[in-house]
Parts: structure tokens; sequence; C-alpha cells
């Protein structure tokens, strides 16, 4: 799933390797780019984002060759900085290579206890217990996203309805439906699990019911009652 970020030199859309090989073969490079911008912006707040897509449509069509040789195999980070944004000086946008994709901005919500991702700010999603995830004093966790050769647990999954994660391969429960959770589109994420040499924070659990990931005791599960440990696996989160 794209990413959308800004700090204080400018903006970034970060692409899986399947979208940065789908802009390399798009027939129509503005639409392919508009709708990856439209789907990120969804957790990143108040970015312009048609002057951004009109931004990055107009790079590509020029420098799309340019972003397909940067690609190492792990997607591609575009980088805007703000005199590109403000002046419209597509010229200024420059691709940087991904070698290792990790996602900042998964909090944990200390009312349902799971692990949720919050864009840039400090609630999203839809919680069990009513309202939005958060907000709290979570640390800033960061995951693993779309690298098949990291050596951990693959095939979580990030929830587009309540976006918490959950275990790829089991339906779960959805705070947001209260049926399944929706799998796709998503990018598939590692955990560390049964490490006791990882240096993250451990004590991270698999509810069985909900099939969400949680932290502590109790908390609240969509599924009804409180989350249900699966298993004996201590998954660690680097924080």
């Amino acid at each position: 799933m794209a990413t959308l970020s800004w700090d204080l030199w400018g903006v970034y859309l970060t692409l899986t390797e399947a979208e940065t090989r789908e802009i390399e073969t798009a027939a129509d490079v503005g639409a392919a780019i508009a709708a990856l911008v439209a789907a990120a912006d969804l957790h990143a707040g108040n970015i312009p984002v048609t002057a951004i897509s009109g931004l990055l449509s107009a790079y590509l069509e020029v420098e799309k060759a340019l972003v397909g040789a940067v690609d190492q195999g792990n997607g591609v980070t575009l980088n805007l900085p703000w005199l590109a944004v403000w002046y419209e000086q597509f010229w200024l946008i420059y691709p940087t290579a991904v070698s290792l994709r990790i996602q900042q901005q998964w909090r944990w919500c200390s009312r349902c206890t799971g692990l949720f991702f919050a864009g840039t700010g400090t609630t999203a999603g839809v919680c069990p217990t009513g309202g939005q995830h958060g907000p709290n004093n979570s640390s800033n966790y960061k995951l693993v996203m779309d690298d098949p050769g990291y050596p951990c647990q693959h095939d979580w999954r990030f929830c587009a309805q309540c976006s918490a994660l959950h275990a790829g391969g089991f339906p779960g429960r959805c705070p947001a439906t209260g049926s399944a959770h929706v799998s796709s589109p998503s990018s598939d994420y590692a955990l560390v699990m049964d490490n006791p040499n990882f240096s993250g924070q451990h004590g991270w659990k698999w509810c069985q019911n909900c099939s969400g990931l949680f932290w502590g005791t109790g908390g609240t599960c969509p599924a009804g009652g409180v989350h249900v440990q699966g298993g004996t696996t201590d998954y660690a989160l680097m924080n």
C-alpha cells in the first residue's frame, strides 16, 4: 500500500514494488499515480492531493524510465521538496530506492489494546469500544513491509475498514462491520516472533477471535469479550 508523508523538507510518496511496476507499465500514468496518491491520502492528513497528483503525473511522463532504473526490488520513494510543491516545479522531484521498507505511525490503542495505523495523526479507524482508535501516549511502532526476504512471520495485513493489523490467513472480526477484516489492498507486514534477543517491545500477542495483534491483558475484542491469546508466540515490535 502506497504511503504519503511529509516533514520540514518536503512530501514523500513511497510505493511498493508492485505499485512501482504498475507505474512503469501504465498506459495512463496520470490516472495510475492519482489513484495511488488518493489511496495513500486516506491516512495522511491534509496534504494537497490534487497538486501532488498533478506534479507527479508531469514528472512521471518524463522520468518513468528513471524510476524503473532506480528501483532495486523493494519499491521507490518519490521525493517532492516543498519548493517543487509550492512553485509547481516537477523537475525538482527525484526518486530514491527503498532498501528495507519500514512504515512508522503504528500505535497501541489504550482502550481496545490493539495495534492500529494512525498515519500522521493520533486517531484512526474504528475501535470496538466505540469511535476511533486512540488518542493516547503510545509509542511510534515501526513495521517492516513488502520485503519477502525479511526473516520474520509474514502475511500480516492492514484492514482498510478499521485500521487495525491482523493476520492475513485468518478473517477474524472487524469492529467496523462486524464481519471479516478486509486484507486487500494491503502491504505484506512481517513481525519478529519468538526472538528474545530482539531489542524491541515484547509481549504482543495474536488474538484467536478477532485475528488482531494486541498488547497487555484484556482489552476489548470486536468478536466480543476480551482478547484471547492464540498460541504462545511472543511478538516484538520496533519502537
